[in-house]
């Protein structure tokens, strides 16, 4: 009769343990999905001098497609800060070119991934604002996003771009944001000029 509260405490214990290895196995699957070293992302080449070289796509001049322009930026550890400081870069060379792709003020809020190799970008409104696009100078925003961050971060596969936090169709009515998107090499001019992309098919 004795054994009885032994048993019952050694049960408690057992069902206490079970309980904290499951919170416990809970956290370690958050922290994958947080962590950018667990989700095998492969950074660019860092020159051991601290910065790091990386790839922009920028609106070629006579808005046939984008362009290929190399950058050297200071070096982050993490992947959200080193992607943020990339496409930071990239609205703001946009912005400044004048020639409409991004609207002045766009921001970057976020950038996140996880396991699947999906990025998200989460832009500000300002990103859906501006001039009204129709559906190649459309395109060439959206994908000016996608294919700087898979060509710089060969773990991303596909962009999810996000708008203040939200999911939303598009950004004005053309390239639908419903689902993730691969990059589109077929947009970017080789480097002689000679060529471009053509608009996505409707």
């Amino acid at each position: 009769m004795r054994l009885r509260p032994l048993y019952w405490v050694a049960g408690t214990a057992i069902l206490l343990a079970a309980g904290g290895w499951g919170i416990y196995q809970n956290w370690i699957r958050d922290q994958r999905i947080k962590s950018p070293g667990a989700r095998g992302v492969s950074s660019p080449v860092l020159p051991r001098e601290g910065g790091v070289a990386v790839t922009l796509y920028l609106p070629a001049g006579d808005s046939e497609g984008l362009r290929e322009e190399k950058r050297e930026l200071p070096d982050s550890p993490q992947f959200e800060q080193k992607a943020a400081a990339v496409l930071g870069e990239l609205l703001k060379e946009n912005s400044a070119a004048g020639e409409g792709l991004f609207p002045r003020g766009t921001k970057v809020l976020a950038v996140y991934w996880d396991t699947a190799g999906i990025a998200y970008v989460d832009l500000s409104q300002e990103a859906g604002q501006g001039v009204r696009l129709g559906p190649w100078a459309e395109a060439l925003r959206v994908y000016a996003v996608v294919n700087t961050m898979a060509a710089n971060f060969p773990g991303v596969k596909r962009v999810k771009i996000l708008v203040e936090g939200q999911e939303v169709d598009s950004l004005a009515g053309h390239v639908s944001l419903q689902d993730p998107l691969e990059p589109r090499p077929d947009m970017v001019q080789p480097a002689a000029g000679v060529g471009g992309g053509a608009p996505p098919s409707s």
